[in-house]
């Protein structure tokens, strides 16, 4: 059999990710909640979580995965947003 060769560079995949920390985060549809913003630098290719504004200690730190609908959640994400329960 042939191989296939596959690339990793930056310039070359673009996802999806594993990101086992940041998968920590909890969700929010509410622009208001969400405080952190997912980035990718682009000269050493890491992923960085940066804080849109001041969090206070103890507070929850919210991430939004996007504007998605209840399925497309349960599908990428496994698990629905019951706050914001939109038909699939």
């Amino acid at each position: 059999g042939a191989s296939i060769p596959v690339s990793t560079t930056s310039d070359s995949y673009t996802g999806p990710f594993l990101l086992p920390l940041i998968d920590l985060l909890n969700h929010s549809s509410h622009p208001a909640e969400k405080c952190t913003t997912l980035r990718r630098d682009p000269v050493t290719n890491a992923f960085i979580m940066v804080a849109e504004r001041p969090i206070n200690e103890g507070e929850e730190v919210l991430h939004s995965y996007g504007i998605l609908n209840s399925g497309q959640l349960l599908r990428t994400f496994g698990f629905v947003d019951g706050r914001s329960m939109q038909r699939a």
